[in-house]
């Protein structure tokens, strides 16, 4: 079987994707611990506990895309070998 050949646009579209989703859960991490070390939203807690809860369903959300990805990508190179 012949082995396929890798398009290096198609290459380049890949890491963007992959940084790009590492790039928002960093951003995600770093929200949420931003949250809980502000004196003033731990005052409130208990009336801004939502703002807490969105950021960390969205955290799920792209990290299980990440995760997709990253399935998908060893599934596509497992097939083209």
């Amino acid at each position: 079987m012949k082995k396929r050949r890798i398009n290096k646009k198609y290459l380049k579209i890949e890491i963007a994707i992959l940084s790009v989703l590492i790039l928002i859960l960093i951003g995600y991490i770093v929200g949420i611990t931003a949250k809980f070390i502000n004196p003033d939203y731990m005052a409130n807690i208990d009336k801004l506990w939502y703002v807490v809860t969105i950021y960390i369903i969205n955290f799920i959300m792209v990290f299980t895309d990440l995760m997709l990805y990253i399935r998908n990508y060893k599934l596509d190179k497992k097939n083209n070998s």
